[in-house]
């Protein structure tokens, strides 16, 4: 399975056309109408066959009045309707760069902050955003969450926030006129003000962003595939695993040349089991609250040999950190935990479903060349019909932890002594 990372190219990508559209776009709509229920695993859960035609024989009757960028937008609102995550359109070929805004967004517990923007902007740098052109920022996240599908609130937690910077998405729904971006903030005493800022994307060489006082681990190392830490202050054992990929599994996948670029699961896990033996371990931590997928097996396998050790395999002692990030492969190996070990489940709920699509193929639309990735195969974790993994714990960081380097799970753990 594909990381979550592909739909948000999805999600932030708009055509700049204006003018007059040189696509068959109606050969397109026939061709996806055809294509994508026969390729799908199962693409009719959520609706029906009929609606699917209806919804895109509506679209294909305005093509001669739609721009080219509205028209991908109707067609992807109308897969996201269906319900598979994992099934989108793809068109980031053709993003307009000089759309975007000068922002980095995170949606924290206390809401949306401005990590990060251009240095002419820097006024508003770790504000809380609350409104664009008077428009409360609630009824803008409804609108764009119309542009994927919504499981549960983490999912638009993670993606909102990557699509509140696209001027052409805010166009295109109506929260903006004549090019103007009138932002409301609120300050760390809840003061309220108003900037108007201009189109522009950040670069290395204009950007400004804020620097919290120090990071914690999860932070300091959330690029690296896997790493892990043992942190003799407080006897944890501490796995932060970012990515369900390997050098043994790219080699399976018949990936040799890349595989030399990644790290060995193999030696790490053997790495692991030595620290077990070897180190006192009060808790266990395997941290998956950035991990986004690609392939459940050497985690499952994992899950499997720890099981095996009472000594970390025990209420208190083993923690698994889940969040919105956590995403298809991770999805199964969280479960692998739930249902495996006597695993306490902290974080955030997650973006992906304990059940789910997965396994994605694509094709090409005929004229437009855009591509639509779709799901083979369905994953059934459980009898339960969950939109999300509710961990045992339920930890959010807030904007003030960020900027204090804190990490709240940690200190949860860290002070919850089995």
């Amino acid at each position: 399975m594909k990381k979550y990372i592909t739909i948000l190219f999805v999600l932030v990508s708009i055509l700049a056309y204006s003018q007059k559209s040189k696509i068959d776009w109606k050969a397109d709509i026939e061709f996806l109408k055809n294509e994508l229920p026969k390729k799908h695993k199962d693409f009719f859960t959520v609706r029906n066959q009929k609606e699917f035609e209806v919804d895109l024989n509506k679209i294909a009757s305005k093509t001669d009045q739609l721009k080219d960028f509205e028209i991908i937008l109707s067609i992807q609102q109308v897969i996201a309707s269906f319900g598979d995550s994992h099934t989108h359109i793809e068109f980031s070929k053709l993003f307009d760069q000089e759309k975007g805004l000068p922002l980095k967004l995170y949606w924290f517990k206390n809401g949306i902050y401005i990590l990060a923007t251009s240095q002419k902007n820097k006024s508003i740098l770790g504000k809380k955003l609350v409104s664009i052109n008077d428009y409360p920022i609630g009824q803008v996240c409804d609108s764009l969450e119309r542009l994927f599908t919504v499981d549960n609130r983490a999912m638009s937690k993670m993606f909102v926030p990557k699509l509140l910077n696209n001027g052409g998405l805010l166009e295109y729904f109506g929260f903006v006129k004549n090019g103007v971006y009138e932002l409301g903030l609120e300050d760390e005493k809840a003061l309220f003000s108003k900037a108007t800022i201009q189109v522009g994307k950040i670069t290395k060489e204009n950007q400004i962003a804020l620097t919290p006082n120090s990071k914690p681990y999860c932070l300091q190392n959330r690029r690296k595939v896997f790493s892990q830490n043992y942190i003799e202050k407080d006897s944890i054992y501490y796995i932060l695993y970012n990515k369900c990929i390997s050098r043994e599994l790219m080699i399976m996948f018949g990936r040799e040349e890349k595989a030399k670029n990644y790290p060995s699961f193999t030696e790490f896990e053997n790495a692991i089991f030595h620290t077990i033996k070897e180190k006192p371990i009060k808790q266990f931590v395997f941290d998956m609250r950035f991990n986004g997928g690609g392939s459940s097996a050497q985690g499952t396998d994992f899950v499997e040999k720890l099981v095996l050790i009472d000594e970390i395999n025990s209420k208190g002692k083993l923690y698994v950190v889940i969040g919105r990030k956590t995403f298809s492969s991770a999805i199964i190996n969280s479960m692998d935990f739930r249902n495996k070990t006597e695993a306490i489940l902290i974080g955030e709920e997650t973006s992906g479903k304990p059940n789910h699509f997965g396994e994605i193929r694509s094709f090409d639309l005929p004229h437009s060349k855009l591509n639509i990735t779709y799901s083979t195969k369905y994953f059934k974790e459980t009898d339960e019909d969950i939109k999300t993994i509710v961990p045992d714990v339920r930890i959010e960081t807030n904007f003030e932890d960020y900027m204090n380097g804190v990490d709240p799970v940690y200190e949860w753990i860290k002070n919850n002594k089995p």
